[in-house]
């Protein structure tokens, strides 16, 4: 997911990154997440939280993580500062080319994949060619 901190719409109300924290850890499943353009100065909040309820943090930027024959690639987000997202992780290129490649190589042909991105990555078949 990406845009799940600060989206919406001005006059909405939001909870906040601890308590949005606190929502996703109850589910009963896994939570994987990349950035979105609204994901910044609560990253660090929500991820503090998130660790104090003892779940593992799945934050993906230009990495992958396997559940058994699943795949799940995280692409970075080429709208608003991720800086906060990376936490100490150097920052992957908007060229999927760069490090896409990799990923395929380090898991193999999964039997089930899922490519999580906030929006299509630019300058590949998948994204219009205006942006």
């Amino acid at each position: 997911m990406g845009d799940f901190l600060e989206g919406g719409e001005l006059n909405e109300e939001h909870l906040s990154p601890e308590e949005c924290a606190e929502r996703l850890a109850a589910l009963p499943c896994e939570v994987v997440l990349v950035a979105g353009n609204h994901d910044t100065y609560g990253f660090e909040p929500f991820a503090e939280r998130w660790r104090q309820l003892g779940k593992p943090l799945h934050a993906l930027h230009g990495e992958a993580i396997a559940f058994g024959p699943l795949v799940i690639t995280g692409f970075p987000c080429s709208f608003g500062n991720d800086s906060f997202f990376l936490m100490g992780r150097d920052s992957k290129s908007m060229d999927v080319d760069e490090w896409l490649p990799a990923i395929g190589a380090r898991h193999g042909r999964a039997m089930r994949s899922l490519w999580l991105m906030h929006e299509p990555p630019a300058r590949t078949s998948l994204c219009p060619p205006d942006g």
